[in-house]
C-alpha cells in the first residue's frame, strides 16, 4: 500500500468541527425560525377567511341569495351558510377549522355572524380578531356599506 503526501480532502477532525458548527447556528436561529413558521400560518389563515368573506360575497350578488359567515371562537372555526329562499332552513356550504396556531380571538359582530345580502352589502361592518396566541394579531375589517374586505397589522380605530 503506497501512503500519498498531496491526497486531497477533509480529516475526520475537520467534519466534525464544521458539523459542530452548523449545529450551534441552528440551535442559535431555531427560535426566529419557529416564530416565523408561526406568523406564516396567521398571516395564511387570515388570508383565506378574507379569500372566503370575499367569495361569498361575490356569490351572494351572482345568485341573488344571501350568505352568511358565522364565527365559532370556542372551537376555532367558522361556518357559511346559504338561504336558497325565505321558506327553506340555510344550507351549509362550508367549515373551515383554523391552523392549531391559529386562534380566532374575536369578532364584533352580534352573535359573531355577518350576512352578505343579494346585493353584495353587508349587514354590518366590522372586524375579526385573530393571534398566534403569543403577541401576534392581525385584524380583518369589513367596510360597512361596500363589504370592503382588508387585512391589517394593525386594530382599526
Amino acid at each position: 500500500m503506497r501512503l500519498h503526501k498531496n491526497e486531497k480532502g477533509f480529516t475526520f477532525l475537520e467534519l466534525i468541527l464544521f458539523v459542530t458548527i452548523l449545529g450551534i447556528i441552528l440551535g442559535l436561529s431555531w427560535p426566529k425560525l419557529d416564530s416565523s413558521f408561526k406568523y406564516y400560518k396567521l398571516r395564511s389563515s387570515a388570508s383565506l377567511i378574507v379569500s372566503d368573506i370575499r367569495l361569498i360575497q361575490q356569490l351572494s350578488i351572482g345568485e341573488g341569495i344571501w350568505y352568511k359567515i358565522k364565527f365559532d371562537p370556542v372551537n376555532n372555526r367558522y361556518f357559511i351558510t346559504r338561504n336558497i329562499n325565505e321558506d327553506s332552513l340555510a344550507q351549509t356550504y362550508k367549515i373551515v377549522n383554523l391552523e392549531q396556531d391559529v386562534q380566532l380571538y374575536s369578532t364584533n359582530f352580534p352573535d359573531n355572524a355577518i350576512y352578505f345580502y343579494s346585493t353584495g352589502n353587508p349587514s354590518q361592518g366590522g372586524t375579526i380578531s385573530i393571534t398566534d396566541g403569543k403577541e401576534k394579531y392581525l385584524y380583518i375589517i369589513i367596510s360597512p356599506v361596500t363589504g370592503r374586505c382588508r387585512l391589517s397589522n394593525l386594530p382599526p380605530y
